[in-house]
């Protein structure tokens, strides 16, 4: 029997525990609320003093041109009016500019360099390389025209050397 009233006593804590965080939830969310015990003060009522900007101007109403009582459309062209202008005026400044001169750089000049000339020596490698090409072609040919006698000499049932 002495641990179900510890039991029951430990319910009701944690009840009023649940209860009070209801509470301080309830006050953080609305400070006026009407269980709050230190409420606070009420604000004064807004004031709006008079400022001493002053107030913007505005335009005038849209008007529209008419001649004896017509209304101009916007198509047509209103008769030309004099403006009045004033030409400007040259005004003298004491200060003195100064212009940029260009000044002459000394440059290089390239020196000739004598290059051998390769082509000669290419173009006699060329010769030489194509000038045995064409001697192993003929050699090649040589060596097909004997093979094709020896084939020859052995289907008539004779035989090559």
């Amino acid at each position: 029997m002495k641990d179900s009233i510890w039991n029951i006593l430990t319910i009701i804590a944690l009840m009023a525990c649940v209860v009070l965080g209801l509470v301080l939830l309830n006050i953080y969310n609305n400070p006026n609320a009407s269980v709050n015990p230190f409420r606070p003060p009420n604000t004064p009522p807004f004031v709006q003093i008079p400022s001493s900007t002053t107030t913007l101007r505005s335009l005038p109403p849209v008007w529209t041109a008419t001649e004896a009582g017509q209304v101009v459309l916007p198509s047509s062209t209103l008769p030309p009016t004099s403006t009045g202008f004033v030409l400007p005026t040259a005004t003298n400044t004491a200060t003195p500019t100064r212009t940029p001169t260009m000044t002459p750089t000394r440059t290089r000049t390239p020196t000739v360099t004598n290059t051998p000339n390769m082509t000669s020596t290419a173009l006699s490698l060329f010769a030489t390389h194509e000038a045995q090409t064409a001697q192993a072609a003929q050699k090649t040919a040589q060596a097909a025209q004997k093979t094709q006698d020896c084939l020859a000499t052995q289907t008539a049932g004779g035989t090559c050397p």
